[in-house]
């Protein structure tokens, strides 16, 4: 190979250095702006993908439709109150049939829920169970009345804010079921003998 004549090669040095400069530069740039966009795609649910906030929905609703769902197992064998257990049933049935919309939707959106409570219900749970015959009415109330609370708080924002319109409508839908369990919790607590 011949050498470039020295007016050529002198000249070329500067644009040589600035075009290696510049593509240094472009290339850093090329990879500031593709890790930003790794970023804010990461950031975002894929096409088909549930956001953090739906899974969560799912998680949380899962596990406090089993647990009520326990607890009311519970209520059958223990309470002392037929009004009580009346209503147990009824969260049995109605617990057994949300779970099951839950978990068809759940499981169509590759998100299927939990099948076991989280450790403050488990633990909840096992406090009923050791409480003697004649505390456990109270104290199941009270676990009722807390517990609807949270999922009337829990399912009114997923129906609000959900991203998800599926799950914003089972939200929605199992809203009314929640709150006139929660009358009937307080009708109970007010019926106490």
């Amino acid at each position: 190979m011949r050498p470039l004549p020295h007016w050529l090669a002198a000249a070329s040095f500067p644009a040589l250095a600035i075009s290696l400069l510049l593509a240094s530069s472009t290339a850093q740039a090329v990879d500031d702006v593709a890790s930003r966009a790794s970023e804010i795609v990461a950031e975002r649910p894929a096409a088909g993908a549930l956001s953090a906030t739906d899974e969560a929905f799912i998680r949380q609703a899962g596990q406090a439709s089993v647990a009520e769902l326990a607890a009311a197992r519970l209520a059958l064998k223990r309470s002392q109150r037929a009004d009580i257990k009346a209503f147990a049933r009824q969260m049995v049935d109605d617990h057994t049939a949300a779970n099951a919309k839950l978990e068809t939707l759940a499981s169509a959106k590759k998100t299927p829920p939990p099948h076991e409570p989280d450790d403050a219900q488990r633990k909840a749970l096992l406090r009923l169970e050791k409480l003697p015959d004649t505390a456990f009415d109270d104290a199941y109330i009270a676990a009722l009345r807390n517990g609807h609370a949270v999922a009337i708080a829990l399912f009114s924002k997923e129906a609000a804010h959900g991203q998800d319109a599926d799950l914003q409508q089972l939200a929605a839908d199992a809203l009314p079921m929640l709150q006139r369990h929660q009358q009937r919790i307080q009708a109970l607590s007010d019926a106490k003998p």
